[in-house]
């Protein structure tokens, strides 16, 4: 998904008003994240933690996906989420 401002906007709101805070992680965790942590946005399917991350660090380049640096699958937060190869995900 492309956004524009106003969409990044949108979608960080209905992130932060969707995740809880856990100090001691410093995970953003998505309520009730169920279906693989996708959700309907703007009339879209998309996974969540792509739309956090374009929301809040801009596209996703072609050949990469966005991962979980903090390995906690539910999380949002955009300081975790980090791009890894498509290639060597699908490989792990």
């Amino acid at each position: 998904m492309n956004m524009n401002k106003k969409q990044c906007e949108l979608a960080k709101s209905f992130i932060e008003k969707n995740s809880l805070p856990v100090p001691e992680s410093g995970c953003w965790i998505w309520e009730g994240c169920e279906d693989h942590g996708k959700v309907r946005f703007l009339g879209e399917n998309e996974l969540l933690s792509t739309l956090a991350f374009e929301a809040y660090k801009g596209p996703v380049p072609n050949g990469l996906s966005v991962t979980h640096q903090c390995h906690i699958e539910g999380c949002v937060n955009p300081v975790h989420l980090g791009l890894l190869n498509i290639t060597i995900r699908n490989k792990n």
